[in-house]
């Protein structure tokens, strides 16, 4: 049983490891992790990097 809790928590800090590096939110993820555990890790790694626009993206001269 013990096996059981340490692999959900040991899922949820590897979700919100992921979702740090990908730019998406590691409270959200980790906490998928915990209550969904393998699926979250997997959907995680399916859904790839979210895209964070930069100022210089912007098209302005400014």
């Amino acid at each position: 049983m013990i096996f059981i809790v340490l692999i959900w928590i040991a899922c949820a800090f590897i979700c919100g490891t992921m979702a740090s590096s990908r730019n998406r939110s590691p409270l959200g993820w980790g906490i998928a992790g915990l209550f969904f555990g393998v699926f979250a890790i997997l959907l995680l790694a399916l859904v790839g990097h979210q895209y964070v626009p930069d100022h210089r993206d912007r098209g302005d001269s400014a």
